[in-house]
């Protein structure tokens, strides 16, 4: 294949790049390596612009030779989004067979998962979705029994139930750990093996059951190894630091392979999403291609981003490219004085005039839910709750439903996104009245539902009553538990069934509205001061964003994150940082590299009392609030 060359990327720049900038040396090389090579991207580096030109210029050269694909895989549907977004009306190839772009969970589930557990059940799953499995387990008797005297016994049962899948016919830990129980002919592991035998014939497979499959697959039939390299030539691992163990150990023994070209790109001080171990997950080949440019980091930040770098052992250096002559600013508060935070941080913003119709500012923590006794988010700012969040259709109560529906159609005009809330509604009634698809002997699926219903007189009218309740979330009414009683009983006569208890405590007698009497908790996580918001949330949910201006507040995991890094504040080197003291590190890089412009930090007084010449010779600016 022809090499990529300079003056093809200067064509693609305005397709990617604001006027008059463009890629620099850096991420040209990376542009054009066609190689297998590990990337390592410092917070800003472009890094993800940079993979994007080089699929553009990859999609121009397709179709490769044997028809061979492209597969693009990230950690997270966020970052999957992102690709789709930026390529989409430039490409007319890159989404379709034999290409994939998706999620390492979408992957395996649609290569591996999937095809073993046809050919094994024949039928499709149900659901690959931990939550949902969560939801439906019930413990068996005997292992109720079992732990009836175990001091232990919540935790045992966790392990026992929801840590464990099949291997060869065999219960197994997911972190591959000896099972906890040896008596494998014993009463309580036959009990939990033929429970969880039960789940996965009806469907229900957790996240991790997944790579179980594809291990057993691949294990059974080695030549799918081979096929999947014949489909894919370019592979390309997008925010690698974020795979487990599991994981990265699937796509080594897939495409560590000199048939195809494998590229790891992410940056190795950002893995916040696994457990900080002594040793890293992802070790890099040789020697990586590194991105050390931050387009984001201002020349005051990046030195103090770069100081809570974990891994040293390779060059982690960043370099900023734009000065600026505002400090990041360390808040210490006293305890009474913790409300105050906030508004300190809208007249930071002020004072150094970030404000314009583009900003964008944030005020996020690593322990979100309130703790007795523990400082967490919510001191900050009371009315912190998480967002409802819909995990693979899985609704608790018809309550939750109107509350997700008052999140879309606040959100979106999009009839079908509202249409499919209620539509998993009817979904979960028909699992709690444990009515299953007559021809699969399993519980309906989206597709499978609104197939069986065509076949009914009362089709039309089921329809109807869905929309009409779509135009009534659109039109900002008060919706009710009552609107959806015709849809229930539509939903009755077309399965021949009686609603049990079960439904009815389903159907709870919460009154939700989506007018503005109710308000969502996307709208209650952010706080408002002089026309100036500050959207709140945790650290995890923010990764990989940019801002204008970012506010950390520490929170308390164990000790507060003060307590833990005072020495990286005062600019030291911590050489052999403790479990918790890299735990704090990787969280801390991944908060303070999020804004361009303004970074402060929030802690109490006590934890940095007379240290506070050192921090300042350090690069911050300390501002106390009391």
């Amino acid at each position: 294949m022809l090499p990529i060359s300079d003056q093809e990327i200067d064509k693609i720049i305005p397709l990617l790049l604001p006027s008059n900038c463009s890629f620099d040396e850096e991420r040209k090389s990376f542009i054009k390596n066609l190689d297998t090579i590990d990337c390592q991207a410092v917070p800003g580096s472009g890094k993800t612009t940079a993979l994007l030109a080089k699929l553009l210029l990859l999609e121009k050269r397709l179709p490769l030779e044997q028809n061979r694909g492209i597969l693009v895989l990230s950690h997270t549907n966020t970052a999957i989004k992102l690709l789709h977004s930026k390529l989409d009306n430039k490409c007319n190839f890159i989404f379709k067979s034999p290409n994939f772009i998706g999620t390492i969970q979408s992957f395996v589930d649609q290569f591996l998962a999937i095809p073993f557990y046809i050919q094994t059940y024949q039928h499709r799953p149900l659901y690959i979705a931990s939550e949902i499995v969560r939801k439906i387990t019930k413990p068996p008797r005997e292992l109720q029994l079992y732990l009836y005297h175990r001091s232990n016994k919540n935790s045992f049962k966790d392990d026992l139930l929801f840590n464990t899948g099949i291997l060869h016919d065999e219960l197994i830990h997911y972190d591959k750990t000896n099972f906890l129980l040896k008596n494998h002919e014993g009463k309580v592991y036959q009990a939990i093996l033929k429970m969880k035998k039960d789940l996965y014939k009806k469907g229900f497979l957790s996240y991790a059951d997944a790579y179980l499959l594809a291990q057993e697959y691949i294990e059974k039939y080695p030549k799918i190894l081979d096929i999947i390299r014949l489909r894919f030539k370019y592979i390309f691992v997008d925010e690698m630091q974020d795979m487990n163990q599991t994981q990265l150990e699937l796509l080594e023994k897939l495409f560590n392979h000199p048939t195809v070209v494998y590229q790891r790109i992410g940056d190795i001080n950002q893995s916040i999403f696994n457990k900080v171990q002594s040793n890293k997950i992802w070790e890099f080949r040789g020697t990586p291609l590194i991105l050390h440019k931050t387009l984001r980091l201002s020349s005051q930040i990046s030195p103090i981003v770069e100081r809570f770098s974990l891994y040293k052992d390779i060059d982690h250096s960043i370099v900023s490219i734009r000065q600026s002559d505002i400090p990041p600013y360390l808040f210490i508060y006293t305890s009474s004085a913790i409300k105050k935070v906030l508004p300190c941080f809208v007249q930071k913003i002020k004072q150094h005039n970030l404000q314009n119709k583009k900003a964008i500012f944030k005020a996020i923590a690593w322990v979100a839910e309130k703790k007795e006794n523990r400082l967490t988010l919510s001191d900050y700012y009371p009315t912190f709750s998480k967002e409802i969040k819909i995990e693979h259709n899985h609704i608790d109560s018809i309550s939750e439903a109107i509350e997700l529906i008052s999140q879309k159609s606040a959100k979106t005009k999009d009839f079908n996104s509202i249409f499919k809330i209620i539509t998993q509604i009817c979904l979960e009634i028909l699992r709690l009245e444990n009515i299953t698809n007559a021809q699969t002997n399993t519980y309906y699926s989206y597709l499978s539902f609104w197939k069986a219903v065509k076949e009914k007189p009362e089709n039309f009218l089921l329809r109807k009553q869905i929309y009409s309740l779509c135009q009534k979330a659109f039109a900002k009414s008060l919706i009710t538990i009552s609107d959806f009683d015709k849809i229930l009983s539509t939903l009755e006569k077309i399965f021949h069934f009686e609603y049990s208890e079960s439904t009815l405590n389903f159907r709870s007698n919460t009154t939700v509205s989506i007018s503005s009497q109710v308000l969502s908790p996307l709208q209650k996580n952010i706080f408002s001061l002089d026309g100036i918001n500050i959207e709140i949330g945790t650290i995890h949910s923010v990764k990989g964003e940019t801002h204008t201006a970012t506010l950390v507040m520490e929170t308390q995991y164990h000790t507060t994150e003060s307590q833990k890094i005072l020495n990286i504040l005062k600019g030291q080197e911590i050489k052999q940082p403790k479990e918790r003291e890299a735990e704090a590190m990787k969280m801390l890089y991944v908060a303070m590299s999020r804004p361009t412009d303004l970074l402060c930090f929030a802690c109490n007084e006590e934890y940095i009392r007379g240290h506070e010449k050192e921090i300042e010779k350090a690069g911050w600016k300390i501002e106390k609030i009391s």
